[in-house]
């Protein structure tokens, strides 16, 4: 069981509008090698333009991963045939939007559990944003506040909670199977007829 990180310690990112949506797809064509890819992208959208320093994402690990009562998943998962979508998070020119995608696999896994979190690294936010200074209580001598050590400071995680709607989680799954049974269907007829089978066979 994970540990996670505790409320504490936690700043919660205000989101504006939250996003689950399937990335279902053959990555040859009907006329190629049978393969169908199940992937699932959450896209959140933060009120502000808080992910400051997102090209960060890209250039070093553990910027943003999700924990899970269950899991800790982490947003590069080892995906060798992900071919036409990047699986590392993007930030949307604004810096106001995040996406991860998932594979089935740790989808399955999100949804086993009974609470999810996205955690962030500090170092996507601006210093004034991910920092609060610790307010000292009163001095009980002349009843005014100790002076503040500019030092004296705590450093929240920024999190996001992630809406685990298990009905979401289902129509996904279903239209992903709706996608890959029409894509059987179409690939099975394309292979059936002779020509067909020697395109293939010969790579056309």
């Amino acid at each position: 069981m994970i540990s996670g990180t505790t409320i504490a310690q936690q700043k919660e990112i205000s989101i504006e509008k939250y996003q689950m949506e399937n990335i279902c797809y053959d990555p040859y064509g009907i006329g190629r090698d049978r393969k169908f890819l199940r992937y699932y992208k959450f896209t959140f959208h933060s009120y502000n333009s808080v992910f400051e320093n997102y090209r960060l994402l890209n250039e070093y690990d553990d910027m943003v991963h999700i924990e899970t009562n269950l899991y800790k998943l982490n947003y590069r998962n080892p995906v060798s045939d992900y071919d036409y979508w990047d699986n590392s998070p993007k930030i949307i020119g604004n810096k106001k939007t995040i996406e991860i995608v998932l594979d089935e696999d740790d989808m399955k896994k999100l949804y086993q559990s009974n609470s999810a979190t996205l955690v962030f690294n500090r170092d996507l936010f601006a210093t004034s944003y991910v920092e609060r200074e610790v307010v000292r209580p009163r001095n009980s001598d002349d009843g005014y506040s100790q002076p503040i050590n500019p030092f004296d400071r705590v450093h929240p995680i920024p999190v996001i909670s992630i809406p685990l709607n298990k009905n979401e989680f289902n129509y996904a799954l279903a239209e992903c199977n709706k996608k890959h049974n029409m894509y059987n269907k179409e690939y099975d007829e394309y292979h059936s007829k002779p020509i067909n089978r020697l395109k293939s066979f010969f790579n056309f």
